[in-house]
């Protein structure tokens, strides 16, 4: 029988993306709404991507953070921020765990 996880909710966080340039350049991804998010992608497109994986993986059976005003962050010239949407729905579907007995 498959279970499927009903999430009916998008979670919403602004993201802070720094480009590192580390051999290979890379650019990275962190939030200060969500403890020890980090990831990365050697795009912007692909960094953002990452993080919604990122995101839902530590979210998923946890509280949610309250999301903070990012107007009240400190960001360096180098960073930038954008906002990373994840349908938990979709994404714990697609990330079910499946138990294997013998």
């Amino acid at each position: 029988m498959e279970l499927l996880l009903n999430y009916t909710h998008n979670i919403v966080y602004k993201l802070n993306i720094e480009r590192r340039k580390a051999m290979p350049p890379a650019y990275v991804v962190t939030s200060p709404n969500v403890q020890g998010m980090f990831t990365d992608g050697e795009t912007i497109s692909e960094a953002l991507e990452n993080a919604k994986d990122a995101l839902a993986t530590i979210l998923t059976n946890r509280k949610r953070p309250v999301v903070q005003d990012p107007r009240e962050w400190a960001l360096e010239k180098k960073q930038q921020t954008a906002w990373v949407s994840v349908n938990m729905t979709r994404w714990l579907n697609e990330h079910k765990k499946t138990v294997r007995s013998k």
